[in-house]
């Protein structure tokens, strides 16, 4: 896991997130070696899956910024990270 996005985002989705800018839409194909691989998550995401995610990036904030909203919960955090360096307020599946 790549942590400068925070705890428990997958391979492939770090990847693509770190190559958007603000204002940046895009449709991801994820493949399961980059995701969970031989791993099921659950019935509706089985092993070796393909993940397609059409994701929008509406703002950018650095370490600090995250951590200050996050402590005013101005905006929505992972609950699962605690340093993100950058959050993305908001990504979409399809």
């Amino acid at each position: 896991n790549d942590m400068s996005l925070g705890n428990g985002v997958i391979t492939g989705m770090a990847s693509a997130l770190k190559t958007m800018q603000k204002g940046t839409k895009a449709f991801m194909f994820i493949p399961s070696g980059m995701a969970y691989g031989p791993r099921s998550q659950s019935a509706e995401l089985p092993a070796n899956s393909i993940l397609i995610f059409e994701v929008e990036v509406l703002e950018v904030l650095t370490k600090a910024q995250a951590l200050a909203a996050s402590a005013n919960k101005t905006a929505p955090v992972n609950k699962k990270s605690t340093t993100p360096k950058k959050l993305i307020k908001k990504v979409k599946k399809k």
